[in-house]
């Protein structure tokens, strides 16, 4: 996000330079510089990679290309690592589900925002449906290890009742920092009228 943002912020700059008849000193002075950044973060980018994540390469192993992987997290970088790598596919319409933090957020306050708890039950509930409707072969959530403190993700989705029954359905097949539950006993999807094109 960073690097677009800069990118975009930089063509931005180029063109009102450009247009300008007489831009301001300072911008004149600045403008070099801050057209340099995207580069600079660029090259810190490629040059600096993030270690790829071994949870999420172990919790997807075995799986096929094109098999169906839910995935309850809110780092962008599982998902996206193993999709990349091992070419399985997210049947929810959320890649991840990072605004679960804001919801999280909203009800430890002592005056909840009731449409941030709506769009949490919602979100939950979206999900329930996505999943339904193309089973995943995994489900991976994101969970803090036993004796840990932190957000678990798979407690507020145990909270609807769709969701419980359809995680009846899996076994726990590890637990990391990401724990992996096994498509164990398959269902009936629900006729595609339920489900989301």
């Amino acid at each position: 996000h960073t690097i677009a943002l800069l990118g975009c912020a930089s063509l931005s700059l180029a063109a009102l330079l450009a247009e300008a008849a007489s831009p301001p000193r300072l911008l004149r002075l600045l403008a070099p510089a801050l057209l340099v950044l995207p580069l600079v973060a660029s090259e810190s980018e490629a040059t600096h990679v993030a270690p790829p994540n071994a949870d999420a390469f172990e919790a997807v192993a075995g799986l096929a290309p094109g098999d169906m992987v839910g995935f309850l997290v809110i780092d962008t970088a599982v998902p996206v690592s193993v999709g990349l790598k091992y070419g399985v596919r997210n049947p929810s319409r959320y890649e991840v589900i990072w605004m679960m933090n804001a919801v999280v957020e909203n009800e430890l306050h002592g005056n909840p925002n009731p449409r941030i708890a709506e769009f949490g039950r919602e979100v939950i509930s979206n999900t329930a449906v996505d999943f339904r409707c193309r089973p995943p072969k995994r489900i991976i959530a994101e969970r803090p290890r036993p004796g840990q403190r932190g957000f678990d993700i798979l407690a507020w989705y145990g909270r609807d009742p769709q969701f419980t029954e359809l995680l009846s359905h899996y076994r726990v097949r590890s637990r990391t920092s990401l724990e992996t539950y096994e498509l164990a006993s398959p269902w009936t999807p629900p006729p595609p009228s339920f489900c989301r094109l």
